[in-house]
């Protein structure tokens, strides 16, 4: 149980280390066309999810371990809640971060920009620990002994 929850945590935390690298934006001199204020946003969602993404990954690793400590899993039940509440925080904060940040910086508002981010970043952190919770119950709970294969019932019965 503990190995799968690590397994899966150490990708997560290589793909979004990945993509904060190779998802960085080129520079551009000045768009030219609406299409690249498009795709200049698009672009610059790339390092965030990255970071997201090495944030649960990261988190997701740390509750593996504290299930080969324990034994057990902090969370028995996978949550729909826990996926949406974590979703939502994580979108809210991703758009803000990328809306006020550019805004600030071209008003020349450096303090508010660095708030900004530190709010944002904030926000983000407590959305990868409740994906990170979502994610550990989902890979630790117990399937119903119906829905095992046969033997598995047959240990689980003994």
């Amino acid at each position: 149980m503990a190995r799968t929850v690590a397994v899966v945590g150490l990708a997560l935390a290589v793909l979004g280390s990945l993509l904060m690298v190779w998802g960085q934006p080129p520079l551009r001199v000045a768009p030219t066309v609406p299409v690249d204020y498009l795709s200049n946003f698009v672009l610059a969602l790339l390092p965030m999810v990255g970071r997201l993404l090495a944030s649960v990954g990261a988190v997701t690793i740390a509750f593996a371990v504290l299930i080969k400590v324990t034994g057990r899993s902090p969370i028995t039940v996978g949550s729909k809640l826990l996926f949406v509440a974590g979703l939502a925080l994580v979108l809210v904060a991703m758009l803000a971060e990328a809306g006020l940040v550019s805004y600030f910086m071209n008003v020349d508002r450096i303090r508010m920009m660095l708030a900004v981010v530190s709010v944002t970043a904030l926000a983000q952190a407590v959305g990868a620990a409740l994906l990170s919770l979502w994610l550990t119950g989902l890979l630790t709970t117990q399937l119903p002994l119906a829905r095992q294969p046969v033997g598995a019932r047959d240990t689980a019965a003994r």
